[in-house]
């Protein structure tokens, strides 16, 4: 992260900058900053494998745990790491309570869904009865699995290339491009599978590999 006290002044961090700042829960660096900032039109910066992203003041999503989650998994990615970091220390019943004040929202659904993948514990929220099925990696965005798998409970299709004990997130680069956003790949970098018939896909980055933490207090579920 690399946004100054003076810049702080100007604009508020996001998503991800913003839960990790203010649950005081360190976690590894991600490869994408979100600022809003006061005034001002729509900007990206690039400094040492890092997109600084800063949005016009009608983005500001809010001041609730949940808002800054569902900004974060639009706008800054899907990184498991952090979301675990993030949820080992949030507050469940907040999270609860989000998921419940919009059931039915797509990214509210996928909040859910990697809270109990994540963590393996059960949020007090009613199964949902009837619902469209939405994917929980958008595959124009990354390289998922297929089938996936359904989850009913969430109405989510979980088409992640692994499970809560072991997971890569890939994201293919703009073809002919440069990567838009270099992140670390703590457990060491995965082949990646050949796309049918042909060449590896190019990769943009590997956010999170490894083992996903333990539920709180016990093993893994």
């Amino acid at each position: 992260m690399f946004t100054t006290d003076s810049q702080e002044a100007s604009s508020r961090s996001a998503g991800y900058a913003r839960l990790i700042r203010l649950l005081g829960n360190p976690a590894i660096p991600h490869c994408h900053e979100s600022v809003v900032a006061l005034s001002g039109v729509h900007r990206v910066d690039a400094l040492n494998g890092v997109v600084r992203e800063t949005y016009p003041a009608s983005y500001w999503p809010g001041e609730l745990l949940g808002d800054h989650l569902e900004f974060a998994l639009k706008y800054d990615g899907v990184n498991l790491a952090i979301l675990a970091s993030i949820f080992a220390v949030a507050n469940a019943s907040e999270i609860a309570a989000y998921i419940q004040s919009k059931p039915t929202g797509k990214y509210a659904r996928r909040i859910w869904y990697l809270y109990e993948l994540i963590t393996g514990e059960r949020l007090p929220v009613d199964d949902l009865k009837r619902c469209n099925y939405v994917d929980l990696l958008e595959p124009d965005a990354y390289i998922t699995a297929s089938p996936a798998k359904r989850s009913p409970r969430h109405g989510i299709n979980d088409n992640l290339l692994g499970d809560r004990q072991f997971c890569p997130i890939t994201i293919p680069h703009a073809r002919g491009g440069e990567p838009q956003c270099v992140g670390p790949a703590p457990g060491g970098n995965l082949p990646i599978p050949h796309a049918r018939g042909g060449e590896p896909p190019p990769i943009r980055s590997i956010w999170m590999t490894g083992t996903i933490p333990h539920a709180r207090g016990g093993e893994p579920r």
